[in-house]
């Protein structure tokens, strides 16, 4: 028989002893605690380089959303009314896209959970590249609302899966700045986008905004095809399931955190304003306050870029006083700003109207995205942040449709108007909800 190890050999005693089991929840204790993602560079004293990567989706996300705005707003319904459609058929053309976003992105959220970040940023960079070329040959409402979905798989697959990368590089303690920078980097895009197409379009030349909104989804492309970094954390072999049991699994345990779903139904309501907006201030300020293409542009930039200049205050904000109280404040001014827009005539109010809006959308979205991240487990943001997508985009797509049933029947005024309201309620309803229950980090900053 060996002989016994001495009591004092401590050391080596941890050496030969047989390795303790590991079972599923140690491994969900630590499952939030930063880990080295694959493909990752390291720095001096091993420390993860990932700010070359934070720069890299934000420049993407830029000339992703460049190229999708410059095919939306305010060209989108505009070239539909020039084709003649109705009211609510182009409310149905505009949301299209989001209808596709409300199909794919739980999907598209949970896949890259389970197969990579990279290959689906891929598939959506493609999907931002080409359908663009498309639409000077779309010319009747059905073709029209068959390219809309088609291209609506470029922000159905972006949304999730760029959240889940930001979320990957961001500390837990910056998430909500990290992620509010990201969004004003896209609404760079967004905001260059309109003002761009509004100037494109005058005098009806609809090919050129759409072959502008092709060459920027090119750009786009080429930037995801040539970054190589792959940001999903390795799988732990002892705990791997298999994929079709895991999908299911990840995908229940998101919809099945309150939560999680209390906040997406929440930015779902906050985009059915959006998209009502987005729809039909475009021919509210063409017929009612008579103003050119060019200046429209104007409207939607002033909306945009004060997001974007706000959002990463709203967010570093978040990070410090909790997500709730900026939430319920950004309902409440987008609701007031909505109400407005029927009251005002001119291109200065109805600018200021419109800044304003974008005012109440960067403080209530800068707490929105980084409250779901707080609340899932880190394996689980991808599909988190597809739920949420999801759920956002059956608000958006409903907004659209909503306003142009309400313009038919009582004007596009009045039609803001009862939107406005649906807003403010909201705002109540999500201040009276007790404390979530936190999956992730969110104990300390959710609700104080």
């Amino acid at each position: 028989a060996p002989a016994p190890i001495p009591a004092h050999c401590t050391n080596l005693r941890r050496l030969i002893a047989p390795p303790r089991p590991v079972d599923g929840r140690s491994l969900e204790r630590h499952s939030n605690r930063a880990r080295p993602a694959r493909g990752y560079n390291r720095g001096p004293g091993g420390t993860l380089d990932a700010s070359r990567d934070f720069s890299r989706i934000c420049l993407i996300g830029f000339a992703a959303h460049l190229a999708y705005a410059l095919s939306r707003f305010p060209v989108v319904p505009l070239y539909a009314s020039s084709l003649g459609l109705s009211a609510p058929m182009i409310g149905l053309v505009v949301a299209a896209s989001t209808i596709t976003g409300v199909a794919l992105k739980l999907p598209a959220g949970r896949a890259s959970d389970l197969l990579g970040r990279r290959p689906v940023l891929l598939l959506s960079a493609c999907a931002f590249a080409f359908p663009p070329f498309l639409y000077p040959l779309a010319v009747a409402g059905l073709p029209l609302l068959l390219l809309r979905l088609a291209h609506g798989t470029a922000t159905a697959t972006f949304g999730p899966v760029s959240s889940a990368i930001v979320s990957d590089l961001a500390e837990p303690a910056r998430r909500g700045e990290r992620l509010s920078t990201f969004s004003s980097a896209t609404l760079v895009g967004k905001s260059l986008g309109p003002l761009l197409g509004g100037y494109l379009i005058a005098g009806g030349a609809f090919p050129r905004a759409f072959l502008a909104s092709g060459a920027a989804g090119l750009a786009a492309l080429v930037l995801a095809a040539t970054w190589r970094r792959e940001t999903l954390p390795p799988r732990d072999p002892a705990v791997a399931r298999p994929a079709r049991g895991e999908f299911a699994r990840g995908v229940l345990e998101i919809t099945g955190n309150f939560g999680i779903m209390a906040t997406s139904l929440v930015e779902a309501i906050q985009f059915v304003a959006t998209g009502a907006l987005d729809a039909f201030l475009p021919i509210y300020a063409a017929t009612v306050a008579g103003l050119s293409p060019g200046a429209i542009g104007w409207l939607f930039a002033a909306q945009i870029a004060t997001t974007l200049l706000c959002k990463p205050i709203m967010g570093a904000l978040s990070d410090r006083i909790g997500r709730r109280p900026p939430i319920v404040a950004g309902l409440l001014v987008a609701a007031a700003a909505l109400a407005a827009v029927g009251s005002v005539t001119s291109f200065a109010a109805l600018a200021a109207v419109a800044a304003l809006y974008g005012l109440g959308v960067a403080v209530t979205t800068s707490s929105t995205a980084a409250l779901v991240t707080d609340l899932a487990r880190r394996e689980r943001y991808g599909a988190a942040h597809g739920v949420f997508g999801t759920i956002m985009d059956v608000g958006h797509a409903a907004g659209p449709i909503a306003a142009g049933l309400l313009a038919a029947q009582t004007g596009i005024g009045r039609g803001f108007a009862w939107i406005a309201a649906v807003l403010a309620a909201a705002a109540l309803v999500f201040a009276a909800l007790p404390r979530f229950a936190s999956g992730g980090s969110a104990a300390r900053r959710e609700d104080r």
